[in-house]
Formats: C-alpha cells, structure tokens, sequence
C-alpha cells in the first residue's frame, strides 16, 4: 500500500493542484476508502452474476470477496483525484456543513458516509446527497451539483481479474 501512496501523491502534486486544504490527508484516506468499498458493494450484481465462478479468484462469488486491493491501482488514483476534485467544486462550506451538520467532530464514519454519498449522488438521480438534511438550504444543491458534475461511472473486471473504474 505504500507504493500506492507515493505514486499518488507523485501524481496530485504534479499533476492536480485542487483546494482540499480544509482536509487532511488521512480524510481524505476516508472518503476514498468509504467511496471505493459502497462503489464494490453497489456494483457486485453486476461484476459477476451470483454463482459465477471469477478466473483465478476464489472459488464463488459472495459480497466479502471484492476489497480495494483488487481494484486497479490506476482506477484508484482516478477515483481519489476525482473526490478532490468533488471537494473542490462543492466548496468547504457545503463540505464541512455535511460533515458537522449534528455539531459533532468529524469522524471517520462520518468522511467514509461522505465518499458512499459522492458514490451515489453521482451514479444515482436523487440518491446520497439529497437523501440528507443540513443546516444550509444550498448545500444539498452545492453537494449534488459537484457530484453530478463528475459523471457516473461503473466498474467492471479486466482480463486481469482486477475491477476497473470506467
């Protein structure tokens, strides 16, 4: 994992320079963790139909069998890079209203929920960000918006038996 660490923050540094400042890296560990592992929960119907055996996977599929580190280490900087990107459009208002919208400290479920809510709301119309209450009336619509500017995306395995963020 830590080969994974430096060639991503290689690439943020050279190649994305996004104002997530208001997060530290370790959140934004959560967020990308969370996102990934709702993203492998929503997406296992269709990467393999119940039953099916996966090439040199284990034997049958069952929900515990997909984790991130059978997701394509490309993917995965993509993904984190598009979260920063979210952070961005949506702004440190709208993000901090959704993170602390019970006055509590942020946690890492609370960053975990915001990566299935970025997963969702970017995949699904009128799912994740608008399912939630906040504080301020724009932030649902500042969250949504971001999201919706991202694009869907779906997941599918490789001839190399690793699932790809498409």
């Amino acid at each position: 994992m830590s080969n994974f660490k430096e060639i991503l923050k290689q690439i943020l540094k050279e190649e994305l320079d996004l104002n997530t400042y208001f997060l530290k890296e370790k959140d934004l560990r959560q967020i990308l963790n969370g996102y990934i592992d709702f993203a492998l929960q929503q997406e296992e119907r269709n990467l393999v139909p119940q039953g099916n055996i996966i090439p040199g996977k284990k034997a049958k599929f069952n929900p515990e069998d997909f984790t991130i580190d059978d997701v394509d280490l490309d993917s995965r900087i993509q993904q984190y890079m598009d979260i920063k990107k979210f952070l961005e459009l949506a702004g440190e208002d709208a993000v901090m209203d959704y993170l602390t919208n019970d006055y509590d400290d942020i946690t890492d479920q609370k960053l975990r929920n915001l990566g299935f809510d970025i997963w969702l709301s970017r995949n699904i119309a009128d799912a994740g960000f608008a399912e939630r209450m906040y504080d301020n009336d724009e932030t649902e619509e500042k969250l949504m918006s971001a999201a919706q500017k991202l694009g869907g995306v779906t997941l599918a395995i490789g001839d190399d038996d690793m699932i790809y963020f498409e």
